[in-house]
C-alpha cells in the first residue's frame, strides 16, 4: 500500500487468511490517524470561533477591527487554512490604516 508521502505499507497474509501489519507500519498508521484527528479538531474549534463572530454586532467587530464581510471572506478559505488566523492578519492590517473621523 502506497501513501501520498512515498512510504508504503507492507502487508503480508498469514495463513488463516488475516492481515498481518508490522509495528512499525501500525505506528505509522496510528501516527497519520492522530495528526488527522488533532487537524479535525482544530478545523471544528476554528469553525465554531466564526460562528461566534457571526453573533457579535457591527460595532464589537468594527472594535476587534473585521467588518461581517470579512467572516464572510475567511469562512470560504480552503481547509488547510486556518480562518481565524486569517481574520487577525485583517484587523492588523486595519489597525495600522488611519482611521477616518
Amino acid at each position: 500500500m502506497n501513501m501520498k508521502n512515498g512510504t508504503t505499507i507492507q502487508f503480508a497474509k498469514t495463513n488463516d487468511g488475516y492481515l498481518k501489519i508490522t509495528k512499525l507500519a501500525a505506528n505509522r498508521l496510528f501516527t497519520r490517524i492522530g495528526k488527522w484527528q488533532k487537524t479535525r479538531r482544530e478545523h471544528r474549534a476554528d469553525r465554531a470561533a466564526l460562528k461566534q463572530l457571526q453573533l457579535l454586532s457591527d460595532k464589537n467587530l468594527r472594535d476587534i477591527g473585521i467588518v461581517r464581510a470579512d467572516i464572510t471572506w475567511a469562512s470560504k478559505l480552503p481547509r488547510n487554512q486556518v480562518a481565524t488566523k486569517e481574520l487577525q492578519k485583517v484587523a492588523r492590517s486595519q489597525q495600522k490604516r488611519p482611521t477616518r473621523n
